[in-house]
């Protein structure tokens, strides 16, 4: 697969949404190590309402991201609720004017996102935060987009780097968040908030797989 129109890109979130909620319970009891175990409960809040607005026509990409962002950040409330707001923002303001989104706009969309996250969040890596999943991932996508390579192989690899980035925190005293207040005692724990932002690498790769493997059977057959 080389692009995406609007079709495609909603059921990849539709996706998106239903195997990070289908995951709650493993956020929550990797949140319960650091924080107060309700990170999953937060992540399936912020899905669900995602899934609302997946279900509704939208005008362009620009609106639908736009749209996702905003439910998100009003449905889960605490310090995630925002992140995942600027990450979406980005993600709008990447495919402005665009119809289809191949890997350079999918990087693009990510490489913004991190951005505003980076920004507004106050965020950097080493921290242990979802952002030591999502930086590696991002630096991933651009270098698979330079090398021409497609959607499938683009994501494959930065679900790779992003799952590397999340296991990194274990080994990492956490700098941000009420984590932070455990200094040392926070080191041997996995960020739930990386584990989630893997995780979404994951469901994106796994959709992008499936779907070449449906168009090649398809193509076979005829």
């Amino acid at each position: 697969m080389t692009e995406m129109n609007m079709c495609r890109t909603v059921s990849l979130f539709e996706y998106v949404a239903e195997e990070m909620i289908s995951q709650e319970k493993y956020f929550c009891e990797l949140d319960s190590g650091l924080g107060d175990g309700d990170h999953g409960v937060t992540i399936s809040r912020g899905f669900r309402a995602a899934q609302q607005i997946l279900q509704q026509p939208q005008e362009t990409l620009e609106k639908l991201f736009q749209n996702v962002g905003s439910a998100m950040m009003s449905s889960m409330g605490g310090a995630i609720g925002p992140i995942y707001a600027l990450l979406f923002q980005g993600f709008a303001q990447a495919v402005a004017g665009k119809e289809k989104i191949d890997l350079s706009a999918a990087a693009d969309m990510f490489e913004k996102g991190a951005s505003e996250v980076s920004i507004g969040a106050d965020v950097q890596e080493g921290q242990k935060t979802m952002f030591d999943a999502l930086a590696p991932a991002v630096r991933v996508l651009k270098q698979s987009a330079k090398e021409g390579k497609s959607l499938s192989e683009g994501f494959l690899a930065a679900r790779k780097a992003a799952e590397r980035g999340a296991e990194d925190t274990v080994d990492m005293m956490a700098k941000k968040g009420r984590a932070r207040f455990l200094r040392e005692k926070s080191i041997g724990h996995k960020d739930a908030g990386a584990a989630s932002m893997a995780a979404l690498f994951v469901s994106v790769s796994d959709f992008l797989v499936r779907e070449e493997e449906r168009s090649e059977n398809r193509n076979e057959e005829n």
